[in-house]
């Protein structure tokens, strides 16, 4: 089945949003904001109307950034000024130029990447001529395509397509932009929310879970002296990001196809802290190779604990590390050279 739909902006105008016929339109997409501070004049007008209509409602940005950072700024931006407002449809993003191959590519997925964090679908908007151009475009094939043009021949996940800027609208005008939606984005996203909603509620426990089996893994691969390529699994979840204190490194072999910001979010919970991997590895600029060996921070919390009367190392460990075992991460983490401590010194402890 087919949805007919609109995008509009300011250049618009007023809109009388209930005089509209939803067997007529669908749907609307509605620009938001542009940039890292742009917001469309028209926009709070235009979604705080349509919620009272019977039209679906829909949102979108147009892209300006030429780094990673701006994109992650950008799409936190996006974010801030939808996010009190009823979102029925997806939360689109507007790539209009191609600063490089590879770049574009990465900053679409962290857009995508950073929408579906806070709950939105995401929806690229681009020409069908710039998608083209891309020298990889599987790489973006489970982000759904909202695209400019008039073909659908060499995409498989367009889910809607603007197909002319030159239609008349009655109660809008001429020059509006119409679009047809080939999937039921009001049920898709009713599911999407509903599947978000219950995998939150035990993220942070798998995340940690993960988190220690990955530490525990790394304990066993010092015994032999080796390291593991251990980039499907996160190393510190992303509410983990406070007061850290601590920190080893392991080793990751890069993979084929893989780029830094990916290993950012997989290992250190974010695309944003990139640099960290770059920092570490004193790299230049942002491009890895397959094959490379890269340093990644291992990082620990710790806890200030004070030492009582007949407490040990070991009772220690036991009482908040739940082993007495791993004493030895105690005396690590305060650089002691010997298991002696005496009562009112200060110890850090490792939280996990």
């Amino acid at each position: 089945m087919e949805y007919n739909g609109i995008d509009v902006s300011s250049l618009q105008g007023f809109i009388d949003w209930n005089k509209l016929n939803p067997s007529d339109i669908n749907f609307a997409m509605i620009r938001a904001t542009y940039g890292t501070s742009g917001l469309d004049v028209r926009f709070e007008e235009n979604i705080r109307n349509i919620i009272d209509s019977k039209i679906h409602a829909g949102v979108y940005h147009e892209v300006h950034a030429n780094n990673f950072d701006d994109a992650y700024k950008e799409a936190r931006y996006f974010i801030s000024k939808i996010k009190k407002f009823s979102v029925g449809y997806p939360a689109a993003f507007h790539i209009q130029k191609n600063i490089d191959k590879n770049k574009t590519i990465e900053i679409i997925k962290i857009f995508a990447d950073t929408l579906k964090k806070s709950n939105y679908y995401p929806l690229l908007l681009i020409s069908e001529d710039l998608l083209q151009n891309f020298s990889d475009t599987k790489k973006i094939n489970e982000i759904d395509i909202w695209l400019i043009g008039d073909s659908l021949n060499f995409k498989k996940n367009v889910g809607m397509l603007r197909h002319s800027n030159l239609g008349s609208i009655r109660y809008i005008g001429d020059n509006v932009n119409l679009n047809v939606a080939y999937k039921n984005y009001a049920e898709i996203i009713k599911e999407f929310l509903r599947n978000n909603n219950k995998d939150e509620k035990s993220d942070m426990l798998n995340q940690k879970n993960m988190a220690l089996k990955t530490i525990d893994k790394l304990k066993e691969s010092k015994i032999d002296n080796k390291t593991e390529n251990l980039s499907t699994s996160p190393i510190i979840p992303s509410n983990f990001n406070s007061e850290f204190t601590n920190f080893e490194t392991i080793e990751h072999k890069v993979l084929d196809g893989e780029t830094i910001w990916e290993l950012a979010r997989i290992y250190l919970g974010s695309w944003s802290k990139y640099r960290e991997i770059m920092d570490i590895n004193s790299l230049s600029d942002e491009i890895i190779h397959f094959g490379q060996i890269l340093k990644i921070p291992l990082v620990y919390k710790t806890d200030i604990y004070k030492v009582r009367d007949n407490d040990n190392l070991c009772s220690i460990a036991a009482k908040l590390l739940g082993n007495e075992n791993r004493y030895y991460e105690i005396m690590k983490f305060n650089g002691l050279e010997t298991s002696m401590i005496v009562p009112g010194q200060n110890l850090k402890i490792p939280v996990t």
